[in-house]
C-alpha cells in the first residue's frame, strides 16, 4: 500500500468534517480499527488532521 499524498490526507479530513462536523475525528479512528498497520496509520492521521480543521474552525467563530 502506498501512504496517501498529505494533499489526499487534508481532502479526506475535510470530507469527513463536512458529512460529520465535530465527530469527524472519532469517525476516522472508527475506520482506523477496521485496517491493518498502514490503513490503521493512514486514518489516524486523517483524525488528526480532522482535528486541526475543527480548531480552525473554531477559531473562526
Amino acid at each position: 500500500m502506498v501512504f496517501p499524498s498529505d494533499l489526499d490526507l487534508w481532502r479526506t479530513a475535510q470530507v469527513l468534517v463536512k458529512q460529520h462536523g465535530e465527530r469527524a475525528p472519532e469517525e476516522a479512528r472508527k475506520r482506523a480499527e477496521r485496517f491493518a498497520e498502514e490503513g490503521r496509520l493512514v486514518w489516524l492521521a486523517v483524525a488528526s488532521r480532522c482535528e486541526e480543521l475543527l480548531r480552525e474552525e473554531g477559531g473562526r467563530q
